[in-house]
């Protein structure tokens, strides 16, 4: 891993400012080839113990130790919750349309069940009639319905 040394040298009119030009104790000429010799930055801004990412501030604590395997780990980690997170969602709109689906489906079977036991009824009148007009007995209509109607359910 290379490290990157940035000269910083105070500018014209602007009081600070990186000297990228590649004198001094390294530049980014030499950050870039790997001789440099790491990342210096003045007293005001942290030196070496403090700044943003230096060992006793929040983001080196937070950041120390973790490499790249640790950094791929995470995004790993990260991605795997997402992945729990998106199943969750899915196994909740599954359930959803399932409850659905098993309403209607109870819904029509209902429908075509009453429908069915109407049209039983009326075979019966119109045989009960046709029976009663030649002079015949007929049986009554809950002993011939028994056995050939269909319960809706619920």
């Amino acid at each position: 891993m290379a490290n990157f040394d940035f000269n910083f040298q105070p500018s014209e009119g602007f009081g600070f400012g990186p000297n990228f030009g590649g004198s001094g104790n390294g530049g980014i000429s030499n950050a870039l080839s790997g001789s440099g010799s790491g990342l210096n930055l003045p007293e005001n801004l942290g030196g070496d113990t403090e700044g943003f990412f230096g060992p006793d501030s929040l983001l080196g604590k937070i950041f120390s130790g973790l490499g790249s395997e640790g950094f791929q780990s995470g995004l790993a980690g990260f991605g795997n919750m997402a992945k729990i997170y998106t199943g969750l969602k899915a196994l909740g709109l599954a359930k959803d349309k399932f409850k659905f689906q098993k309403e209607a489906f109870n819904r029509n079977f209902q429908a075509q069940a009453t429908g069915f036991n109407n049209e039983l009824k009326d075979r019966w009148t119109a045989r009960s009639a046709s029976a009663t007009a030649r002079g015949d007995s007929f049986q009554g209509m809950d002993e011939w319905l028994s056995g050939r109607t269909v319960n809706p359910g619920g």
